[in-house]
């Protein structure tokens, strides 16, 4: 074997622990030239960028209220209620694509349709008839989260099987 091919193995270890010394010692300790490179080899490689696994955060938040006898709404997911309860609002939620802008109505699908009534409680109506809303609130601008818009969806329940 050629000494050259020997030798390449050992350089190349040798440089590479000596970029990525560069890359993780204090600034003050490396020079600029060399932590540029450092940077250049070492972070496309080795660098965690956090957002890998994190999506972005949903543009809407939302939650659920039914109208109750006396005409004032209450949220599903109240202070009072069960964790069962909360969760089953946030999954529903979800499944209504509730992170994102709704339509002005959204229908509840037919498999949906009891646990939603059953959440409902008190809120029915004497006929069983119950007036249920998403309440989103939405972000308008991304340099302004903190500023949202409220918008009141009107949840239907569907009728028909779905397919």
């Amino acid at each position: 074997m050629p000494p050259l091919r020997r030798l390449l193995p050992v350089v190349l270890l040798g440089a590479h622990v000596l970029l990525v010394a560069g890359y993780t010692a204090p600034e003050r300790w490396v020079p600029p030239l060399w932590r540029a490179w450092s940077m250049a080899v070492v972070r496309p490689l080795f660098h965690q960028g956090w957002d890998l696994f994190a999506p972005d955060p949903p543009r809407c938040s939302c939650t659920l209220e039914a109208r109750s006898a006396s005409g004032s709404w209450r949220s599903f997911a109240a202070e009072g209620d069960g964790l069962l309860a909360r969760r089953m609002a946030r999954h529903l939620v979800a499944y209504l694509g509730g992170g994102a802008v709704l339509p002005d109505t959204v229908q509840v699908p037919p498999q949906w349709a009891p646990a939603v009534r059953s959440m409902l409680g008190d809120a029915r109506g004497p006929d069983g008839s119950a007036s249920v809303r998403a309440v989103q609130r939405c972000m308008d601008d991304p340099a302004r989260p903190l500023e949202r818009s409220t918008r009141h969806v009107t949840l239907v329940f569907a009728t028909t099987p779905a397919p």
